[in-house]
Protein backbone atom coordinates (compact mmCIF):
# COMPACT_ATOMS: atom_id res chain seq x y z
CA UNK A 1 0.00 0.00 0.00
CA UNK A 2 1.25 3.37 -0.52
CA UNK A 3 1.60 6.17 1.93
CA UNK A 4 -0.80 8.51 2.05
CA UNK A 5 -0.09 11.04 4.58
CA UNK A 6 2.80 11.38 7.16
CA UNK A 7 3.91 13.67 9.59
CA UNK A 8 7.06 14.42 12.36
CA UNK A 9 7.15 14.70 15.68
CA UNK A 10 10.07 16.27 17.40
CA UNK A 11 10.84 16.63 21.49
CA UNK A 12 12.48 18.83 23.38
CA UNK A 13 11.94 21.34 20.16
CA UNK A 14 8.98 24.04 20.43
CA UNK A 15 8.13 24.52 16.49
CA UNK A 16 6.03 27.82 16.09
CA UNK A 17 5.46 27.50 12.59
CA UNK A 18 2.00 28.13 10.82
CA UNK A 19 0.68 27.74 7.54
CA UNK A 20 -2.96 28.37 6.19
CA UNK A 21 -5.60 27.93 3.36
CA UNK A 22 -8.48 30.43 3.22
CA UNK A 23 -11.16 29.77 -0.08
CA UNK A 24 -14.27 31.03 -0.75
CA UNK A 25 -17.06 28.63 -1.75
CA UNK A 26 -20.44 29.84 -3.76
CA UNK A 27 -23.39 27.89 -4.40
CA UNK A 28 -23.10 29.53 -7.59
CA UNK A 29 -20.12 30.42 -9.48
CA UNK A 30 -21.95 32.56 -12.31
CA UNK A 31 -25.11 34.36 -13.37
CA UNK A 32 -26.60 34.56 -17.27
CA UNK A 33 -28.30 37.96 -18.02
CA UNK A 34 -31.05 37.97 -20.41
CA UNK A 35 -32.27 41.59 -22.08
CA UNK A 36 -35.75 41.42 -23.30
CA UNK A 37 -37.47 40.67 -20.83
CA UNK A 38 -35.11 40.98 -18.65
CA UNK A 39 -33.82 38.22 -15.99
CA UNK A 40 -31.38 35.77 -14.71
CA UNK A 41 -30.86 32.54 -14.42
CA UNK A 42 -30.31 31.76 -11.58
CA UNK A 43 -32.00 34.39 -9.53
CA UNK A 44 -30.38 35.50 -6.65
CA UNK A 45 -33.27 37.46 -5.25
CA UNK A 46 -35.49 33.84 -5.21
CA UNK A 47 -32.00 31.80 -4.48
CA UNK A 48 -29.77 33.44 -2.86
CA UNK A 49 -25.79 33.15 -3.99
CA UNK A 50 -24.51 31.74 -0.70
CA UNK A 51 -20.52 32.15 -0.19
CA UNK A 52 -19.08 30.10 2.79
CA UNK A 53 -15.36 31.39 4.05
CA UNK A 54 -13.20 28.66 4.98
CA UNK A 55 -9.75 29.25 6.89
CA UNK A 56 -7.72 26.80 7.77
CA UNK A 57 -4.40 27.08 9.78
CA UNK A 58 -1.95 23.98 10.35
CA UNK A 59 0.34 23.87 13.18
CA UNK A 60 -1.93 25.46 15.91
CA UNK A 61 -3.70 21.91 17.56
CA UNK A 62 -6.74 22.85 15.80
CA UNK A 63 -7.98 21.70 12.62
CA UNK A 64 -11.25 23.54 12.29
CA UNK A 65 -12.32 26.36 10.26
CA UNK A 66 -11.06 29.17 12.24
CA UNK A 67 -13.41 31.36 10.93
CA UNK A 68 -14.76 32.58 14.40
CA UNK A 69 -16.04 35.67 13.88
CA UNK A 70 -17.90 38.36 11.56
CA UNK A 71 -15.66 38.68 8.57
CA UNK A 72 -15.16 41.75 6.53
CA UNK A 73 -16.59 41.83 3.03
CA UNK A 74 -17.14 43.93 -0.11
CA UNK A 75 -18.70 43.44 -3.44
CA UNK A 76 -17.78 45.06 -6.36
CA UNK A 77 -19.46 45.71 -9.91
CA UNK A 78 -18.25 47.41 -12.86
CA UNK A 79 -16.29 49.36 -9.95
CA UNK A 80 -19.52 50.36 -7.73
CA UNK A 81 -19.25 48.89 -4.76
CA UNK A 82 -22.29 47.26 -3.54
CA UNK A 83 -24.50 47.86 -0.40
CA UNK A 84 -24.19 45.49 2.69
CA UNK A 85 -28.40 45.07 3.34
CA UNK A 86 -29.50 45.75 0.24
CA UNK A 87 -27.87 43.63 -2.02
CA UNK A 88 -26.20 41.25 -0.02
CA UNK A 89 -26.24 40.32 3.79
CA UNK A 90 -23.70 39.05 5.90
CA UNK A 91 -24.17 36.31 9.09
CA UNK A 92 -22.89 37.24 12.45
CA UNK A 93 -22.98 33.77 13.56
CA UNK A 94 -22.80 30.32 12.60
CA UNK A 95 -20.93 30.07 9.75
CA UNK A 96 -20.28 33.97 8.90
CA UNK A 97 -21.61 33.96 5.33
CA UNK A 98 -22.03 36.04 3.23
CA UNK A 99 -25.67 36.25 1.11
CA UNK A 100 -25.88 37.70 -2.12
CA UNK A 101 -29.79 38.67 -2.43
CA UNK A 102 -29.81 40.71 -5.88
CA UNK A 103 -28.86 39.98 -8.95
CA UNK A 104 -25.96 41.45 -10.33
CA UNK A 105 -26.07 44.30 -12.82
CA UNK A 106 -22.48 42.80 -14.03
CA UNK A 107 -19.49 40.98 -13.35
CA UNK A 108 -19.01 41.05 -9.60
CA UNK A 109 -15.66 40.55 -7.45
CA UNK A 110 -16.47 39.48 -3.90
CA UNK A 111 -13.59 39.74 -1.44
CA UNK A 112 -13.32 38.78 2.47
CA UNK A 113 -11.13 39.67 5.08
CA UNK A 114 -10.69 37.85 8.42
CA UNK A 115 -8.43 38.51 11.11
CA UNK A 116 -7.59 35.89 13.17
CA UNK A 117 -5.70 35.49 16.44
CA UNK A 118 -3.59 32.64 17.61
CA UNK A 119 -4.91 30.65 20.71
CA UNK A 120 -1.60 30.57 22.11
CA UNK A 121 0.39 34.01 21.34
CA UNK A 122 -2.54 36.16 20.95
CA UNK A 123 -0.53 37.63 17.52
CA UNK A 124 -3.01 38.87 14.95
CA UNK A 125 -2.98 38.46 11.38
CA UNK A 126 -5.38 39.56 8.77
CA UNK A 127 -6.56 36.81 5.94
CA UNK A 128 -7.73 37.90 2.38
CA UNK A 129 -9.49 35.99 -0.06
CA UNK A 130 -11.26 36.76 -3.18
CA UNK A 131 -14.05 35.34 -5.32
CA UNK A 132 -15.03 36.27 -9.14
CA UNK A 133 -18.33 36.15 -9.77
CA UNK A 134 -18.70 36.15 -13.81
CA UNK A 135 -22.03 37.65 -15.23
CA UNK A 136 -22.76 36.93 -19.14
CA UNK A 137 -25.14 38.51 -20.72
CA UNK A 138 -27.63 36.27 -23.25
CA UNK A 139 -28.99 39.26 -25.95
CA UNK A 140 -32.31 38.55 -27.85
CA UNK A 141 -33.12 34.55 -28.61
CA UNK A 142 -29.78 33.00 -28.64
CA UNK A 143 -29.30 29.98 -27.07
CA UNK A 144 -26.87 29.46 -24.01
CA UNK A 145 -26.01 26.96 -21.88
CA UNK A 146 -25.70 26.79 -17.95
CA UNK A 147 -24.11 24.46 -15.56
CA UNK A 148 -25.52 25.02 -11.82
CA UNK A 149 -24.52 23.05 -9.37
CA UNK A 150 -26.74 21.46 -6.74
CA UNK A 151 -24.93 21.79 -3.57
CA UNK A 152 -21.54 22.72 -4.37
CA UNK A 153 -18.33 22.48 -7.25
CA UNK A 154 -15.75 21.85 -4.51
CA UNK A 155 -15.23 17.94 -3.02
CA UNK A 156 -13.70 17.10 0.25
CA UNK A 157 -14.17 13.52 0.57
CA UNK A 158 -12.57 11.77 3.69
CA UNK A 159 -10.74 9.29 4.80
CA UNK A 160 -10.29 8.20 1.14
CA UNK A 161 -14.33 7.52 0.60
CA UNK A 162 -15.61 8.71 -2.61
CA UNK A 163 -17.58 11.70 -3.35
CA UNK A 164 -20.32 12.41 -5.61
CA UNK A 165 -21.67 15.82 -6.66
CA UNK A 166 -24.90 16.83 -9.13
CA UNK A 167 -24.79 19.49 -11.55
CA UNK A 168 -28.00 20.51 -13.87
CA UNK A 169 -27.76 21.76 -17.30
CA UNK A 170 -30.13 24.14 -19.18
CA UNK A 171 -30.60 25.74 -22.28
CA UNK A 172 -31.24 29.35 -21.91
CA UNK A 173 -33.32 31.16 -24.50
CA UNK A 174 -34.01 35.06 -24.11
CA UNK A 175 -34.94 35.12 -20.17
CA UNK A 176 -36.34 31.91 -19.74
CA UNK A 177 -34.71 28.21 -19.85
CA UNK A 178 -36.16 26.08 -22.93
CA UNK A 179 -36.17 22.40 -22.40
CA UNK A 180 -38.81 22.00 -25.37
CA UNK A 181 -36.66 19.19 -27.58
CA UNK A 182 -33.09 19.45 -26.12
CA UNK A 183 -29.88 17.19 -25.72
CA UNK A 184 -27.48 17.64 -23.10
CA UNK A 185 -24.35 16.17 -23.96
CA UNK A 186 -21.43 16.08 -20.77
CA UNK A 187 -17.70 15.56 -21.39
CA UNK A 188 -14.66 15.81 -18.83
CA UNK A 189 -11.59 16.89 -18.91
CA UNK A 190 -8.32 14.87 -18.63
CA UNK A 191 -5.14 16.73 -18.09
CA UNK A 192 -2.79 13.82 -19.69
CA UNK A 193 -5.17 13.95 -23.03
CA UNK A 194 -5.21 17.87 -22.94
CA UNK A 195 -9.34 17.32 -23.96
CA UNK A 196 -12.68 17.16 -22.74
CA UNK A 197 -13.15 13.06 -23.36
CA UNK A 198 -16.83 11.62 -23.89
CA UNK A 199 -18.56 8.86 -21.37
CA UNK A 200 -19.68 6.01 -22.35
CA UNK A 201 -23.09 4.37 -21.27
CA UNK A 202 -21.56 3.08 -17.73
CA UNK A 203 -20.45 6.69 -17.42
CA UNK A 204 -17.25 5.32 -18.12
CA UNK A 205 -14.84 7.88 -20.17
CA UNK A 206 -14.12 6.86 -23.74
CA UNK A 207 -10.16 7.77 -24.46
CA UNK A 208 -9.11 8.18 -27.78
CA UNK A 209 -6.91 5.52 -29.84
CA UNK A 210 -2.94 6.18 -28.90
CA UNK A 211 -3.87 8.52 -25.84
CA UNK A 212 -3.31 7.82 -22.26
CA UNK A 213 -5.44 9.41 -19.85
CA UNK A 214 -4.92 10.30 -16.08
CA UNK A 215 -8.07 9.75 -15.25
CA UNK A 216 -9.16 6.19 -14.00
CA UNK A 217 -10.41 4.10 -16.96
CA UNK A 218 -12.95 1.45 -16.77
CA UNK A 219 -14.68 2.88 -13.41
CA UNK A 220 -17.95 4.71 -12.89
CA UNK A 221 -17.27 8.37 -13.34
CA UNK A 222 -20.51 9.73 -14.34
CA UNK A 223 -23.51 9.23 -13.56
CA UNK A 224 -26.81 10.71 -15.56
CA UNK A 225 -30.68 11.63 -14.81
CA UNK A 226 -33.47 11.70 -17.41
CA UNK A 227 -32.37 12.49 -20.66
CA UNK A 228 -28.54 13.21 -19.48
CA UNK A 229 -30.56 17.00 -18.09
CA UNK A 230 -28.23 16.12 -15.04
CA UNK A 231 -24.40 14.60 -14.40
CA UNK A 232 -23.62 13.35 -10.82
CA UNK A 233 -19.81 13.06 -11.24
CA UNK A 234 -17.13 11.30 -8.74
CA UNK A 235 -14.40 12.93 -7.10
CA UNK A 236 -12.51 10.39 -9.16
CA UNK A 237 -13.18 12.62 -12.45
CA UNK A 238 -11.26 15.39 -10.63
CA UNK A 239 -6.79 15.89 -10.11
CA UNK A 240 -6.50 18.94 -7.93
CA UNK A 241 -8.61 20.91 -10.41
CA UNK A 242 -10.75 19.68 -13.38
CA UNK A 243 -13.82 20.85 -15.38
CA UNK A 244 -17.38 19.57 -17.05
CA UNK A 245 -18.41 20.54 -20.70
CA UNK A 246 -21.94 20.62 -21.13
CA UNK A 247 -23.11 21.03 -24.73
CA UNK A 248 -27.29 21.56 -25.24
CA UNK A 249 -28.40 21.10 -28.56
CA UNK A 250 -31.80 22.71 -30.26
CA UNK A 251 -33.27 19.61 -31.82
CA UNK A 252 -37.19 21.35 -32.65
CA UNK A 253 -37.66 21.23 -35.70
CA UNK A 254 -39.95 24.12 -35.46
CA UNK A 255 -37.18 26.83 -33.79
CA UNK A 256 -35.23 29.55 -35.10
CA UNK A 257 -31.97 28.39 -33.68
CA UNK A 258 -32.97 24.51 -34.52
CA UNK A 259 -29.98 22.45 -35.02
CA UNK A 260 -27.99 24.86 -33.15
CA UNK A 261 -25.37 24.25 -30.18
CA UNK A 262 -24.57 26.52 -27.35
CA UNK A 263 -21.35 25.36 -24.63
CA UNK A 264 -20.91 25.75 -21.25
CA UNK A 265 -17.55 24.91 -18.77
CA UNK A 266 -17.73 24.43 -15.47
CA UNK A 267 -14.42 24.27 -13.20
CA UNK A 268 -14.46 21.65 -10.31
CA UNK A 269 -12.15 21.41 -6.94
CA UNK A 270 -11.02 18.61 -5.10
CA UNK A 271 -10.09 20.31 -1.86
CA UNK A 272 -9.45 16.69 -0.42
CA UNK A 273 -5.62 17.43 -0.60
CA UNK A 274 -3.48 16.99 1.50
CA UNK A 275 -4.48 14.61 4.01
CA UNK A 276 -2.84 16.37 7.42
CA UNK A 277 -1.17 14.26 9.88
CA UNK A 278 -0.22 16.11 12.98
CA UNK A 279 1.92 14.13 15.84
CA UNK A 280 0.56 16.27 18.62
CA UNK A 281 2.49 16.46 21.95
CA UNK A 282 -0.24 16.86 24.87
CA UNK A 283 2.27 17.02 27.21
CA UNK A 284 4.75 19.03 25.68
CA UNK A 285 8.31 17.50 24.05
CA UNK A 286 9.82 17.33 27.45
CA UNK A 287 10.89 13.69 28.43
CA UNK A 288 13.04 13.38 31.52
CA UNK A 289 15.45 10.15 32.25
CA UNK A 290 12.99 6.77 33.39
CA UNK A 291 9.94 9.14 32.08
CA UNK A 292 8.44 9.45 28.95
CA UNK A 293 5.36 11.77 27.31
CA UNK A 294 2.43 10.91 25.12
CA UNK A 295 2.57 11.31 21.14
CA UNK A 296 -0.78 11.18 19.31
CA UNK A 297 -1.90 11.26 15.63
CA UNK A 298 -4.20 13.48 14.58
CA UNK A 299 -5.09 13.54 10.93
CA UNK A 300 -7.81 15.97 9.16
CA UNK A 301 -8.78 16.71 5.71
CA UNK A 302 -9.81 20.44 5.04
CA UNK A 303 -11.77 21.52 7.83
CA UNK A 304 -12.61 17.64 9.03
CA UNK A 305 -11.40 15.48 11.62
CA UNK A 306 -11.40 12.61 11.39
CA UNK A 307 -13.86 10.14 13.19
CA UNK A 308 -12.62 7.18 14.93
CA UNK A 309 -14.98 4.89 12.37
CA UNK A 310 -12.83 6.76 9.96
CA UNK A 311 -9.65 5.05 10.97
CA UNK A 312 -10.63 1.80 9.96
CA UNK A 313 -8.47 -0.45 7.74
CA UNK A 314 -6.09 1.90 7.67
CA UNK A 315 -2.55 1.91 9.13
CA UNK A 316 -0.94 4.20 11.65
CA UNK A 317 3.15 4.04 12.42
CA UNK A 318 6.07 6.07 13.28
CA UNK A 319 9.86 5.83 12.81
CA UNK A 320 13.33 7.33 14.31
CA UNK A 321 15.29 9.84 12.46
CA UNK A 322 18.94 9.97 12.26
CA UNK A 323 20.57 13.41 13.17
CA UNK A 324 21.00 13.74 9.53
CA UNK A 325 17.33 13.25 8.60
CA UNK A 326 17.44 9.75 7.31
CA UNK A 327 15.22 6.59 8.89
CA UNK A 328 17.29 5.30 11.86
CA UNK A 329 17.88 1.67 10.97
CA UNK A 330 19.04 0.99 14.73
CA UNK A 331 15.19 2.26 16.10
CA UNK A 332 14.09 -1.32 17.16
CA UNK A 333 12.00 -1.14 20.67
CA UNK A 334 10.20 -3.44 22.34
CA UNK A 335 6.47 -4.12 21.16
CA UNK A 336 5.76 -4.26 25.19
CA UNK A 337 6.67 -0.30 24.90
CA UNK A 338 3.36 0.71 23.14
CA UNK A 339 0.92 -1.70 24.93
CA UNK A 340 0.79 -4.63 27.06
CA UNK A 341 -1.22 -6.44 23.80
CA UNK A 342 1.40 -5.54 21.61
CA UNK A 343 -1.62 -3.61 19.82
CA UNK A 344 1.59 -1.54 18.15
CA UNK A 345 3.71 -3.62 16.32
CA UNK A 346 7.34 -3.00 15.60
CA UNK A 347 9.06 -4.11 12.42
CA UNK A 348 11.47 -2.89 10.15
CA UNK A 349 12.24 -0.39 12.67
CA UNK A 350 9.02 1.23 12.08
CA UNK A 351 5.85 1.17 14.78
CA UNK A 352 2.47 0.47 13.72
CA UNK A 353 -1.26 -0.67 13.94
CA UNK A 354 -3.93 -1.17 11.68
CA UNK A 355 -7.37 -0.38 13.22
CA UNK A 356 -10.49 -2.23 13.06
CA UNK A 357 -14.39 -2.11 13.47
CA UNK A 358 -13.46 -3.61 16.90
CA UNK A 359 -10.46 -1.79 17.05
CA UNK A 360 -11.33 1.60 16.21
CA UNK A 361 -9.30 5.18 15.94
CA UNK A 362 -10.11 6.25 19.30
CA UNK A 363 -7.92 8.83 20.95
CA UNK A 364 -6.47 6.02 23.36
CA UNK A 365 -5.69 4.02 20.58
CA UNK A 366 -4.17 6.55 18.21
CA UNK A 367 -1.51 7.74 21.12
CA UNK A 368 2.07 6.44 22.31
CA UNK A 369 4.15 7.11 24.82
CA UNK A 370 7.52 8.07 24.01
CA UNK A 371 10.25 7.01 26.68
CA UNK A 372 13.45 8.37 27.28
CA UNK A 373 14.88 4.91 25.78
CA UNK A 374 13.32 5.67 22.58
CA UNK A 375 15.51 9.18 21.97
CA UNK A 376 18.89 9.07 20.72
CA UNK A 377 21.33 8.58 23.39
CA UNK A 378 23.70 10.83 22.36
CA UNK A 379 21.00 13.74 20.79
CA UNK A 380 19.35 16.39 23.12
CA UNK A 381 16.67 15.99 20.25
CA UNK A 382 15.17 13.61 18.81
CA UNK A 383 12.56 13.18 15.92
CA UNK A 384 9.90 10.88 15.06
CA UNK A 385 8.35 10.61 11.43
CA UNK A 386 4.82 10.04 11.35
CA UNK A 387 2.83 7.92 8.82
CA UNK A 388 -0.62 6.94 7.53
CA UNK A 389 -0.93 3.97 5.05
CA UNK A 390 -4.09 2.79 2.92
Amino acid sequence: MAIQASGRATFNKVIDGVSSTFTLIPTYGNQIKSKDPVSYAPNFETSNNIITPTLKILGIGDTSNQIKGTCTWSVVCGGKTLTNGTDYTVETSGSYRLKIIKNLPSSALVTCVYKWTHPTTGQTMDFTASLPIPVAENAGTMIMALITPKSTDRFQTTAGGEQWLEFEGAMIRGGAEDTTNVTYTWKVFDPSVGDFLSFDSKGQIVVPSGKTAALPTGTVLAKFGENNKTISISDKAVINVGSIKLTVRDTDSQSSTSGKEAVAVKGLIDDTDPIDLELSQPKGPNVIAGGGNPMRFDISQGNYEWTDKDYIGKKLGFYRLTAAGAKDSTFAPAASDFGSNNEWAVANNEVSRSYTSSATGTEANRTVVIKYSHLIANAVQTTFQGFLDY
